[in-house]
């Protein structure tokens, strides 16, 4: 399934992308969720840390159906790292044990998360 979110993506910085992607990465996530009947209300922030200590944030928000949101959550920071330059297998190779973690879920507040930058 394709998911879209529904202001497009906040990347900060803008239009950059890793200078060496095969030096190494790190990355990590935040979520929030609201439940709205069937459908969630699902915000991700994700960052992606170069091997040079350069962070490179993305936010996304999401309506979907909650049967949708690991899957949404995974595909967000897929398509985070696949967009800063590295090449599908590679990024497959990075998340290849990656599972979405609840520790993870941080308060549901769209002002705050709309500000917030790492």
């Amino acid at each position: 399934m394709s998911f879209r979110p529904l202001d497009g993506f906040f990347d900060f910085p803008i239009s950059e992308i890793l200078e060496d992607p095969h030096m190494g990465l790190e990355f990590d996530y935040e979520f929030a969720g609201k439940r709205l009947g069937d459908q969630l209300t699902l915000l991700i922030h994700s960052w992606v840390i170069d091997f040079q200590g350069k962070i490179y944030s993305r936010k996304g928000n999401y309506i979907l159906p909650a049967t949708d949101s690991i899957e949404c959550i995974t595909k967000h920071i897929r398509n985070h790292i696949v967009h800063l330059g590295v090449d599908d297998m590679s990024c497959r190779r990075i998340m290849r044990d990656f599972e979405v973690d609840n520790k993870k879920s941080i308060p549901y507040d769209t002002l705050t998360f709309n500000k917030l930058t790492r």
